[in-house]
């Protein structure tokens, strides 16, 4: 009795105490290690470093609220505040400013959360009725939730969703609160509760907000008074009001930046359904297979709840409304992470930004605790129900705790720099820290993948027109002033080296300027008249963040003005007893904070990284094993020229002689798809040289003298005779290739001599080009050589062809895959490039051409193109021949479309099949065959490759195109092959591989009515049988008819020429193919009818007498020559033109 009477005066805090412990043993895994919790693949943990160091310089810049990234996209800035909710990582820059280090003000933050989701959940049950064990344990259900642990140690980017899951059962506390008994500070509660929702996560509260109308609802029915359900909807309306200042511009200002990657390919909601995979069978919780799903400890008391409540229902006639909110809540949360809810997901509006449908297991783990909780009131179990909440509680922290394998790397603030931010989204690619630069602005097009910064190289000006010289004086947050000059007598038009986005504002001299984004740039540009200026950039609101702004200040001032001008400000008294507390929690802080401060290092350890599991470049010991360790590295220089020496000094710890391989690479060709080694340089280690305890070991490396500017890694490797060692993490796990602190590349200031031009392309040209095959990728060596600066970063579409101009295989990137954009180069420059294509599978051995075209990313215009050739070869294994044509060569498939139009190409790709080598070079006789007619072509079994070189028990795509003539008969033809030997005899057997519909053309063989008739003909194959004229005070409608003599021998063009019989000066004119380019004349046949309707413009001509004149061109021949035209008599015509007999008059 005496123990029950303890219990119950003591209850409510003694609830609170044992949730907030169990919580915070879910959070002492963290701080059991003092280094940062690496994350990678699921979620990249760095991400948080890089947000919480950004908001704080955006925040000491005196921006409020940052929206800004100023140091994200390699310098650049990006929008990322505006369109990622940030409450948590401003918790997490609260610690920072209070005096911790990056790595431990993260993991308060994390902690913090974690009290917060278990004192919530408490303070929700004990209002709508549950007992304190219930409470507690529903409680450690929610703490413990796999999804919660995984949002903490295994997506450990995922902070705002952790705080998100914190704040559920707070949102639905004070809801409760508020329904039950509606007050201004309950109101008020609630409304700020579900901004900060918002503010935290926004898709987190977007998929909340349903159920959050579901537990009103469910209040509303119980009492069936419509007022509360009426105040709750409008306290929903105030919470987003209070958030508006985020939410409205996030939403409608979307456009501004790139957002298509956020649902596309691998984030399109279709890919993350669960199914049978939605429960683990395991005990304890596993998180590397399939982290995304329930555990077995939660679902089995989630299930044994869900009977307890409707045993309880049951025996007591009564349906409580907290059972029909968590019934229907479970329902509904676990039903949006199975396929049954497809539909809801194509048809609802925002639901896809969600990306992955498991992230419902946040809400569900709220309904999965709650239904836990009503365990302890089962009577049947017969437990007291502090034991058993005791039990369970451990039970679920052993099931999803003691799998845990955490992988921590040492970090002080020294490592959390913007340069080191920069050089992990240079390794990474992540710019800004999102996986696809979805936050970066919409003219960001392409995206490079350096800056000059990363160069060394300080920030310039980019004249796009006129002559500018300028330098940045300083940068802070997103404001920037650039001192310029502009020379010469033209206003000139610049770019500087900060990305634009609505609100960008700017002042020369103090006088406004309008700004906008640089073609194929993205940079802030403007225009200036020559002279000297101080130019001062800032980020301004746009109407839209100023009007949100102004919405979420007034919802919060307006009502609390109102209240406490009724009420009065509250006297606030203190007791005795929170002055203690109080005092305790501060001199606890001060104890705790020397422990937790940032910390320096004496000697540091090299700097290092790898790909596949520490992404992020630290300074710690790369282990090989117990006795082999990399102690330091130092390099002779850490800028070489390119063509230099450059010695790395290095430290070891070994029980073993081994062979450690450095090798300098590129990080471009890696991105790229090829190896990137560059120069490697081994060296061989024998500790049993000497008595010292640590080895020492000198490898001098030549960067290649073709190396372009850039950053470049060094990447370390260790064997032996038995082995190669991989690096290892301090629990045991394997790492990915070792890369070593980057050394920058300058070009080498050596004059050379350049050759004459393969081809130019304005600004640059190319000096040599060759392609050679490179394992599975096509590899593609340029020399390109810059006369000029160009004014954007240019794109490039490479292309692998056959002979015939099919096209195989294709890429569209940037020189040097953006790692040293057109935009950097100097002029006067010779820039190596090696840039790579998949190779086409199935290709015969033979030559390919491989193009390259440079193009404006904006319009899309192309420079040029450049074709080189190179011989390939890539057989695959052989197929089960289904059609065999001689002993040696059969046909497992024959690929042709369903239909084809009269006088196309009809595609043939024949997979070939060879069983021994072939004696001769067999050519493949086609045969189209209908009971109406019949076409025969002879064609190569590959264009481009010498059937005779084929290797024996190999398969070869050869591709083929059948020329069907215009004047073949429509209709259902049977598609056969026999091959032709050398002699041109047939041999082997003929096979029926296909059927294709040829589909006939509307031809028209009767002239229209005329007005004027003519006759005149062009080199006897087209005649100008007429025309119709009308004339309006603005344009000329005229309807040629043409009939074709012949079938044409090629593809022309007809113009009209509107001149003056004086001048021969030609105010309008209309130059096309027939049809609006659609009806080549290679597609006519004999005696056919072609009306063309051609209108021109006479506003923009002179008041005069115009005639008009007709002809024909061949736009593929050198000079555009004309055909030979002849009047109706069979006279030549001057210039090989028709001049209609008709007088054009523009009056004034």
């Amino acid at each position: 009795m005496k123990f029950n009477s303890f219990a119950t005066r003591y209850s409510s805090p003694l609830t609170y105490s044992a949730a907030l412990a169990l919580a915070a043993l879910a959070a002492l895994p963290l701080f059991l290690n003092p280094g940062f919790l690496n994350t990678r693949g699921i979620g990249d943990s760095p991400n948080l470093l890089f947000r919480v160091h950004q908001l704080l310089t955006a925040l000491a810049a005196g921006e409020f609220p940052a929206r800004w990234m100023p140091d994200a996209a390699y310098g650049y800035g990006m929008p990322y505040f505006t369109y990622y909710a940030s409450f948590s990582t401003h918790v997490a820059a609260a610690f920072k400013l209070y005096g911790f280090s990056f790595v431990n003000a993260i993991k308060l933050a994390q902690l913090l959360a974690l009290l917060v989701a278990a004192g919530g959940m408490v303070g929700w049950l004990k209002a709508v009725g549950l007992p304190p064990a219930a409470q507690v344990l529903a409680s450690a259900a929610y703490t413990f939730a796999p999804f919660h642990l995984v949002n903490l140690y295994i997506r450990g980017d995922s902070l705002a969703e952790l705080w998100a899951m914190s704040l559920f059962p707070i949102v639905l506390w004070a809801a409760h609160l508020c329904l039950e008994k509606p007050t201004f500070p309950r109101a008020f509660a609630f409304a700020l509760a579900t901004a900060t929702l918002i503010c935290t996560h926004n898709i987190s509260a977007l998929n909340f907000m349903p159920f959050m109308m579901l537990y009103g609802l469910s209040h509303f029915i119980t009492i069936r008074r419509p007022l509360p359900f009426a105040f709750f909807l409008l306290l929903l309306l105030w919470g987003f009001a209070l958030a508006a200042f985020f939410w409205l511009p996030a939403l409608l200002e979307g456009n501004a930046v790139q957002l298509s990657g956020l649902t596309g390919e691998f984030f399109s909601f279709t890919n993350h359904f669960r199914a049978a995979d939605l429960v683990q069978t395991t005990f304890l919780f596993d998180y590397q297979t399939n982290p995304f799903s329930m555990g077995l400890i939660q679902t089995t008391l989630a299930v044994g709840g869900l009977l307890a409540v409707l045993w309880r229902a049951a025996r007591a006639r009564q349906w409580p409304p907290l059972n029909t909110f968590l019934l229907l809540g479970l329902a509904l949360s676990t039903l949006m992470m199975t396929p049954l809810s497809q539909p809801l997901w194509e048809n609802l509006p925002l639901l896809s930004f969600t990306q992955f449908p498991w992230r419902f297991l946040s809400i569900q783990a709220l309904f999965t605790a709650a239904l836990a909780a009503q365990l302890v009131e089962f009577e049947k179990l017969r437990f007291p129900a502090p034991l058993l909440t005791g039990a369970l509680s451990i039970l679920l922290a052993f099931a999803t705790l003691s799998p845990l394998n955490l992988t921590f790397i040492p970090l002080t603030d020294d490592d959390v720099t913007a340069e080191r931010l920069n050089l992990y989204e240079y390794f990474t690619t992540a710019i800004g820290n999102t996986v696809n630069g979805e936050y970066l602005p919409q003219a960001v097009q392409p995206r490079p993948f350096i800056s000059e910064g990363m160069l060394g190289r300080e920030p310039q000006p980019k004249a796009l027109s006129g002559e500018v010289s300028g330098e940045r004086m300083w940068k802070r947050g997103a404001s920037e002033n650039w001192r310029l000059t502009v020379s010469g007598n033209s206003t000139a038009t610049l770019a500087v080296p900060k990305y634009f986005w609505p609100g960008w504002q700017a002042t020369a001299n103090g006088q406004p300027l309008t700004v906008r984004a640089a073609p194929g740039l993205g940079w802030i540009t403007f225009d200036l008249p020559p002279g000297a200026y101080t130019v001062e950039l800032w980020l301004g609101r746009t109407p839209l963040r100023a009007a949100t702004e102004a919405v979420s200040l007034l919802a919060l001032l307006v009502p609390l003005s109102i209240y406490f001008y009724r009420k009065g400000f509250p006297k606030i008294n203190v007791s005795g007893r929170a002055v203690v507390i109080g005092t305790l929690v501060i001199v606890a802080s001060w104890i705790w904070l020397p422990f937790l401060l940032p910390t320096t290092r004496s000697v540091p350890p090299p700097l290092n990284a790898d790909y596949n599991n520490l992404a992020y470049f630290h300074r710690d010991v790369v282990r090989f094993g117990e006795e082999m360790e990399l102690l330091a590295v130092n390099y002779s220089a850490e800028e070489v020229e390119a063509g230099a020496p450059f010695v790395i000094e290095t430290t070891w710890r070994l029980d073993r002689s081994v062979t450690a391989t450095f090798t300098l690479r590129s990080h471009a060709a890696w991105v790229g798809g090829a190896e990137g080694a560059l120069a490697t340089a081994p060296v061989f280690i024998d500790p049993t040289q000497t008595s010292a305890s640590f080895i020492k070991a000198l490898v001098t490396m030549t960067v290649p003298a073709n190396t372009p500017p850039g950053l470049y890694f060094i990447t370390v490797a260790l064997n032996d005779k038995q082995a190669v060692y991989p690096a290892l993490t301090a629990t045991g796990q394997e790492r990915g290739l070792i890369h070593l602190a980057p050394i920058l590349v300058t070009q080498r200031a050596v004059p050379v001599e350049l050759r004459q031009p393969l081809a130019g392309f304005g600004a640059f040209d190319v000096q040599a080009a060759s392609a050679e095959q490179n394992a599975a990728r096509v590899q593609l060596n340029l020399l390109w050589h810059t006369q000029s600066q160009a004014p954007m970063n240019y794109k490039l579409a490479l292309r692998v062809r056959d002979l015939l101009g099919n096209e195989l295989s294709g890429a569209d990137t940037q020189p040097n895959y953006g790692f040293y954009p057109t935009v950097f180069w100097q002029a006067g420059e010779l820039i190596p490039d090696t840039l790579t294509v998949p190779r086409p599978e199935g290709l015969p051995p033979g030559t390919y051409t491989i193009s390259f075209t440079p193009y404006n990313p904006e319009t899309l215009a192309a420079l040029g193109t450049l074709e080189v050739t190179a011989t390939l070869h890539s057989p695959l294994p052989p197929a089960e021949i289904r059609w065999p044509l001689i002993n040696e060569l059969g046909l497992a498939e024959v690929e042709i479309p369903p239909q084809a139009a009269q006088g196309s190409n009809l595609p043939v790709t024949a997979h070939w099949v060879t069983v021994g080598a072939l004696s001769q070079n067999f050519r493949a006789r086609w045969t189209l065959t209908s009971a109406a007619d019949s076409y025969t072509e002879i064609l190569s079994l590959a264009p481009g490759s010498v059937p005779c070189e084929w290797g024996s028990n190999l398969a070869y795509f050869g591709r083929a195109q059948l020329s069907i003539p215009n004047d073949l008969a429509a209709g259902t033809y049977a598609l056969s092959v026999q091959l032709v030997n050398e002699l041109g005899q047939l041999v082997g057997s003929v096979e029926n591989v296909g059927s294709v519909e040829v589909l006939g053309r509307a031809r028209e063989f009767t002239l229209p009515p005329l007005q004027t008739p003519m006759g005149a003909t062009f080199d006897e194959q087209i005649v100008l049988a007429g025309y119709n004229a009308e004339q309006t005070a603005t344009e000329l409608k005229l309807q040629l008819a043409f009939q074709a003599l012949t079938a044409p021998r090629g593809d022309y063009k007809y113009f009209v020429h509107l001149f003056d019989p004086l001048t021969e000066n030609i105010p309008a004119q209309m130059d096309t193919v027939p049809r609006a380019f659609t009806y080549p004349t290679s597609l006519w046949v004999k005696d056919e009818v072609v009306v063309e309707d051609v209108m021109l413009a006479l506003s923009a001509a002179p008041p005069g007498a115009y005639r008009l004149a007709v002809g024909w061109y061949n736009p593929n021949a050198e000079g555009l020559p004309r055909l030979p035209a002849r009047s109706a008599e069979g006279q030549p015509l001057d210039f090989d033109r028709v001049i209609l007999p008709l007088e054009i008059t523009i009056a004034p």
